[in-house]
Order: structure tokens, then sequence, then C-alpha cells
């Protein structure tokens, strides 16, 4: 954003304008999108790898109170194959009031949250492969809001499946 300001200024644009238009810019599709659900706000939030993860869980640890959280784990090409790099994640601060896991590697990221000692403030740990299953338990579950951290297939395909259900539009639509 800093870098736009500077080009705008430097071309000539009135500062307004630039401001304005800053305050119209929205998130790019999945990362810290919000999906509004019939029963539930969903925060969309992208990790893939350990430092985005990382990041992610320093701006929930921002927040007053913990949220229900969706964890969704693949291995496609794009997220690389190799899901090692979760235990380079700090998960051990990871607090959930509800902690839901998903995605095809829901197993491996299940035992990395039991090594790191994470629970769930409200119950038990729900989990469930692939990606609707676990989304169903998780606003089932929830009662307001659920943040959603997803590799980037898992994104795409959390996303997908948001857009089946009637909740969003395909990415390439912009809201009006």
């Amino acid at each position: 954003v800093a870098a736009a300001v500077a080009t705008g200024v430097v071309i000539g644009l009135q500062p307004s304008r630039i401001l304005a238009t800053i305050g119209e810019t929205g998130p790019s599709f999945g990362r810290a999108e919000t999906i509004r659900t019939p029963d539930c706000e969903l925060l969309l939030l992208l990790a893939k790898n350990p430092a985005s993860a990382n990041q992610v869980l320093d701006m929930l640890a921002s927040e007053p109170e913990p949220l229900d959280i969706l964890i969704l784990l693949n291995d496609g090409i794009a997220d690389g194959e190799d899901v090692s790099w979760i235990w380079d994640v700090d998960f051990e601060r990871l607090q959930a009031r509800r902690l839901t896991l998903g995605g095809r590697r829901a197993y491996e990221l299940a035992l990395r949250v039991k090594y790191a000692g994470v629970q769930s403030a409200d119950g038990p740990i729900n989990m469930g492969l692939g990606i609707a299953e676990p989304l169903d338990r998780a606003t089932r579950l929830g009662d307001g809001r659920l943040a959603i951290i997803a590799t980037y297939t898992a994104m795409l395909a959390v996303r997908d499946e948001c857009v089946r259900r009637g909740w969003a539009k395909p990415y390439w639509q912009r809201d009006e």
C-alpha cells in the first residue's frame, strides 16, 4: 500500500483520490476475505508455509477472545506435496474456542496439534477428511465467527464449497 501511495503521489494523483481508492479496495479472494453465511461469518486465511501460518496465528492471538477455528491442510502440487513444514509452525500458541481440523492431510495435522498440546476450550477437537465435512462440523458447532486457516488448494476448495452453497460469488465476480 505504501508503494502504491508513493507511486500515486509521484505521478501526480490527488491524495484524496489515492485514499478513496485504498478505502474501496478489499482483500483478494481467500486472503483475509470475509464470507457471510446464513449462520456465521467466515474469515478465510491463507497459510502456505511456516512464516505465513505464524503470521495468521499472530493475527488470531490479537483477538480479544479465542475464536472458533477450522484448519485445512492439503498436499496438492500448489501446496507443496511435503507437509512436514507444519512442524515449524508455532501451533503451541494456538488458542481456539472450538477447533476443527480437515483437508486431505487432516491426520498429520491432528498429530502436530496433539504434540503442540493444543486443546479446544469448549470440548474435543473435531476432525473430518476433505473440505465439506469439516466445514459442516465447524459451522454447526460455531456461534457467529469462524476463522478458516487453509493451505492454497484447501483455500480454493473451501471457497468453491462456499460458492456451491450460495454463500459467495466465484472469485472473478465482484460484489457490487
